[in-house]
């Protein structure tokens, strides 16, 4: 697990600079860890939060490595993001899943796609 918990700041720096990609039109709503063990198996755990922050994905990711308690070959995290203005139009940079959007550092050969 503290494999993973070092891995965190990197990919904290790596999630800022692709949430520079969107505009100010979205709000962070929430904030999520996908695991992915070495058996394939796979956790996902998420909280409600208003904007990306590090304490947080550390919870999150104990959270969900107590899940497991198995090696982990994958670990990502990421944003779950909505318009601040739902009529408004938006420009499209973030993937739209049902109505809330995500922004996510998780690469795209997974189940769900990254902007």
């Amino acid at each position: 697990m503290q494999a993973c918990l070092d891995e965190l700041p990197s990919l904290m720096q790596q999630l800022e600079k692709r949430m520079e990609r969107i505009t100010s039109d979205y709000v962070i709503n929430k904030q999520f860890i996908k695991i992915k063990f070495q058996d394939f198996m796979q956790t996902t755990v998420e909280m409600i939060s208003q904007a990306a922050e590090l304490n947080n994905f550390n919870s999150l990711c104990k959270e969900g490595f107590a899940r497991g308690k198995k090696p982990v070959r994958l670990l990502g995290m990421g944003v779950r993001v909505s318009p601040k203005d739902p009529d408004a139009e938006t420009d499209n940079k973030v993937d739209s899943h049902g109505k809330d959007e995500q922004l996510s550092l998780i690469p795209e050969s997974t189940e769900e796609q990254s902007v």
